[in-house]
């Protein structure tokens, strides 16, 4: 078993995916990590969508804000957000007394990073898709939820200009400050 930051540093963003699908036991496995991801208040706002059609996905990569730079995944979760997550709930323990947009975007992110991390680990390849909901329109019939975010699932393309790109991370050193910047 890897260590958690071992997997964290082998993690990396994949741009060019072949057509091979995510078997669906991996995919399960992917979905449960979700599922335990933390969450404002353990509210879990969130629900899953599980998209496999092809044409469905090509629209999907489309309305992300960065969808140029990627070929469509064999598989994309969106995470949709439950209407009332961001729209100002009452909950005793939030100290300005209500849930608000940070909490909501915050929570609909984490099961992205799990999933990620989960894919990694079993040897499936991921991109994280940052929405254009007004470009994503009705496509997956959301009704008063909202879809902030996606992950697209597959396996990188043999020989992809991607393939061999390096992490760089800055050091420590220039991003940690004590007390105060």
């Amino acid at each position: 078993m890897k260590s958690f930051l071992e997997l964290a540093k082998k993690r990396k963003t994949t741009y060019e995916f072949s057509k091979k699908a995510v078997p669906a036991p991996a995919l399960l496995k992917i979905l449960e990590a979700g599922r335990w991801s933390p969450s404002s208040l353990n509210a879990q706002p969130w629900h899953f969508i599980v998209v496999k059609k092809p044409e469905t996905i090509k629209a999907i990569v489309r309305a992300s804000y960065y969808g140029s730079f990627h070929t469509a995944p064999s598989a994309v979760i969106a995470i949709a957000l439950e209407g009332h997550a961001s729209g100002g709930k009452k909950h005793r323990g939030m100290l300005r007394g209500e849930v608000g947009h940070d909490e909501a975007m915050m929570s609909v992110s984490m099961p992205v990073l799990m999933m990620a991390l989960e894919a990694e680990d079993l040897g499936v390849d991921a991109c994280m898709l940052s929405l254009d909901e007004k470009k994503l329109g009705g496509l997956l019939k959301l009704g008063f939820r909202r879809a902030p975010i996606a992950i697209g699932l597959g396996y990188r393309e043999l020989g992809s200009t991607s393939a061999g790109m390096m992490h760089k991370r800055k050091p420590l050193s220039e991003i940690v400050k004590k007390e105060r910047l």
